[in-house]
């Protein structure tokens, strides 16, 4: 029998099945499951029957215990219709859908590990979680951070870890922190007042354009910035020579936003990028040149 037969078998099956529960559905009453229904919608895993007969027999703890798995696989919060549930259904339940956390009465640390795991901002749903649990919520989101009232430095590290950005929901971040943070993402210095010198060279060493939101940065943290990414130099005001030489080093177009280059500059720039040259009014003829025989 080759794939195409059976898989016409199988979804004559499926038909033929669908048929005989909407065929039964009018017997369906609140908070009276029949086990005939749930063995069929076991056989079909159609989401939105198993929806449809759950929502007409209700919050009910007589559902069958493989009619509760199938149903939390098939949508993680139809958790809501079942009473008192197992904690293996629970996990089963919110590793399909984290959310479904919010629908959980006192949810273990297993199932509230499960939960974060799947939905890093469903710790929201967790009153005093662990820090076990924290750590697995800000592993998934480093957003949900957010939700987590004093945070250890371990979770702070891990957060901004996964994503430097998290930063700005730190309070008082240390200096650790704060390092973590913008080698993750050098933007991330945004959120840092007044940052030291180390955390100034972390940010723009692994993103230039960082300099854009350190003031009056110095000499060197220019120079950093500009080796990483030429086109910092747009965020930087009244650079030296060496600073232009080396932005147009990295990036010939970055001469765009220096005014008035030096016919050293404009040279090194289309060395860099030929094409630089569309951004030098009235190049010299060496400049010209140079462009010409890259």
């Amino acid at each position: 029998m080759d794939t195409s037969t059976v898989t016409n078998l199988i979804e004559k099956d499926i038909s033929v099945n669908l048929q005989k529960i909407d065929k039964l559905m009018h017997k369906v009453e609140k908070r009276k499951p029949l086990a005939e229904i749930e063995e069929l919608l076991i056989k079909t895993k159609n989401k939105n029957r198993i929806k449809q007969y759950m929502k007409a027999v209700g919050v009910s703890d007589k559902y069958s215990l493989d009619f509760q798995f199938a149903a939390v696989n098939a949508m993680g919060d139809l958790i809501k219709y079942i009473h008192n549930p197992s904690e293996l259904v629970m996990i089963d339940s919110v590793k399909r859908n984290g959310h479904s956390l919010r629908h959980i009465d006192n949810p273990t640390e297993k199932v509230q590990l499960a939960a974060v795991s799947n939905n890093g901002y469903v710790i929201e749903y967790i009153a005093n979680p662990s820090e076990r649990v924290q750590l697995s919520a800000v592993e998934d989101d480093g957003f949900s951070i957010s939700f987590i009232k004093n945070p250890s430095e371990e979770v702070q590290l891990t957060a901004v870890n996964q994503n430097g950005y998290a930063l700005q929901f730190v309070e008082n971040p240390s200096e650790k922190v704060k390092l973590a943070a913008v080698k993750h993402n050098g933007k991330a210095i945004k959120y840092i007042q007044n940052p030291s010198i180390d955390v100034q060279i972390e940010a723009v060493s692994h993103n230039g354009l960082a300099i854009d939101y350190i003031e009056h940065p110095s000499e060197n943290i220019q120079k950093i910035a500009v080796t990483h990414n030429g086109n910092a130099i747009r965020y930087i005001e009244n650079p030296s020579e060496e600073v232009k030489q080396l932005a147009v080093k990295n990036n010939g177009h970055a001469i765009k936003y220096i005014e008035n280059p030096s016919e050293i500059v404009k040279k090194l720039a289309v060395r860099s990028k030929p094409q630089a040259i569309q951004w030098i009014d009235n190049p010299s003829k060496i400049v010209r040149n140079t462009a010409k025989r890259l």
